[in-house]
């Protein structure tokens, strides 16, 4: 441990609301190191070790692995820190944080007013059985957002009377839609192509990186390269 406390001189670590019980206690240890050398006046680097942690309790999802929030409401008085709170998010309009803060109004352990100066944007939270009726949903507000994605659709101006929010027309490139987990991008998929509605997956993996081409792709450098055939 003293080796280590005197190889690094800042620890730095994010998403620390994400911390279990083992990884804050190793961290408790690096420190409790620290004051030793402090106090001992020891001749070592262990007294210039600085922890710096940065993360937010609301986002703490891993409970079932062991994280908890308690470490994360802690830290500042088990390793004696000075405390940022950093209020201003600039990845979200402000009618979204007022949403997500009213959420967790009622919880003491999160006294958050996070804020946007940016233009107010609009919220609308729909309930969906699956996710396949929650892919529907979206080419909905989409077909909505656009004014319609058919000639029957426009012509029929059923885009504008299906109760779903945002009648903005606004073109394919104006939206974007966000999903955490990545087997919901399958059932949004197939309704994307159900529609016709033109679409880009970011993040996805390559088609020439699919088992079967790829291996056809490594067969024909393989025939191109013989003499690195002995590699393989």
């Amino acid at each position: 441990l003293k080796q280590f406390c005197s190889q690094y001189k800042y620890i730095l670590i994010d998403e620390f609301q994400d911390f279990d019980k083992s990884q804050y206690e190793l961290l408790r240890l690096i420190y409790r190191e620290k004051k030793d050398a402090i106090h001992q006046n020891q001749k070592t680097s262990c007294k210039n070790v600085n922890i710096f942690v940065i993360g937010d309790a609301k986002q703490s999802i891993y409970g079932f692995r062991g994280s908890s929030q308690k470490y994360f409401n802690s830290f500042a008085t088990d390793f004696q820190a000075t405390k940022i709170k950093l209020s201003c998010n600039y990845r979200n309009k402000e009618n979204i944080l007022l949403a997500a803060n009213a959420i967790t109004e009622d919880d003491s352990n999160y006294n958050s007013n996070t804020h946007n100066q940016q233009q107010k944007g609009n919220v609308f939270i729909h309930r969906a059985p699956t996710e396949h009726s929650e892919a529907e949903f979206v080419i909905k507000c989409i077909e909505n957002l656009t004014g319609g994605i058919s000639f029957f659709s426009i012509d029929s101006k059923r885009a504008h009377n299906t109760g779903q929010p945002f009648a903005d027309n606004l073109s394919f490139k104006d939206i974007a839609v966000l999903f955490r987990a990545h087997f919901l991008s399958g059932p949004l998929k197939e309704a994307f192509q159900r529609s016709g509605i033109p679409y880009r997956l970011i993040g996805e993996k390559s088609y020439f990186m699919e088992q079967t081409l790829a291996s056809l792709s490594l067969a024909i450098w393989l025939a191109v390269e013989k003499r690195n055939l002995t590699l393989w």
